[in-house]
Formats: C-alpha cells, structure tokens, sequence
C-alpha cells in the first residue's frame, strides 16, 4: 500500500471484558449487543475497534520497532434510534503502533501521501475488494 499501512481484519465477536476495561464508565457498556457464548463466557458485538487494538498492541508489534495498521470495522450499538446515529456502523480507523508511544513520530502532511493519501488509499483497496488472509 502506498501509505505504508497494512490492513487488518476485525473480528465482529470480542469479549466483554476488553471493552469494560478500556470505556471504564463510558456509555458505551450499556449500549453493548453483550450475551454468553456457549461455554457462558460473556462475549459482544464490537462496540468500537480502537479498544481491540489498545490490548492487542504488544502482539500485533511482536519484534517490529512500529508498525502501521489500517482497519474498515463493523461495530454495532444497542441504543435508541435517532437521527444520524445507527445501531450498526462502520469504524474507518488509522492505528500506529510502536513500543513507546511518547516518542512516536506521527507522518506529517506529504509523508507518502500523508492522512489524505492513506485514506484514499485505504478505500480504493476496499472497493477493489482486496483482502489479506
């Protein structure tokens, strides 16, 4: 990709507990699709992505100094319908990451396209129906 980021695949099905953890008293706990899956543990549909990479971010670094990811997530809330807000909807998200984040050194606008270049990009890639296994 010309920006620099690869593409990962959000899962639709997480458990609860990494979203308790990281909305802390946020509204977004009571607004959770959440249930048991088969063996009780209690699981949800995705809220919002950006938590899934916050607990995963020492793995998906694994031996890299940083690494870019790109994501077009579903995520889904369970919360009265009202004008502009749905229950189902797309996360488009950026995430950067490296083992210290107070020295990271975000791409300046002309960077390899910079944000505008990524995101035009990131699209293009997703309407050609590109994916990564």
């Amino acid at each position: 990709m010309e920006a620099g980021a690869e593409e990962a695949i959000v899962p639709a099905l997480w458990g609860q507990d990494t979203f308790i953890q990281k909305a802390g008293g946020s509204e977004v706990i009571g607004q959770m699709w959440a249930f048991p899956d088969k063996k009780g543990r209690p699981c949800c549909l995705i809220p919002e992505a950006t938590a899934l990479f916050q607990e995963r971010s020492k793995e998906l670094l694994g031996q890299q100094t940083e690494r870019m990811l790109f994501y077009v997530a579903r995520c889904y809330r369970y919360e009265r319908p009202q004008a502009g807000r749905y229950r189902e909807f797309s996360q488009l998200g950026f995430e950067y990451l490296c083992p210290d984040p107070q020295r990271a050194q975000p791409a300046q606008p002309g960077d390899r396209g910079g944000l505008s270049g990524f995101v035009r990009t990131a699209l293009r890639t997703r309407q050609h129906g590109s994916t990564r296994s």
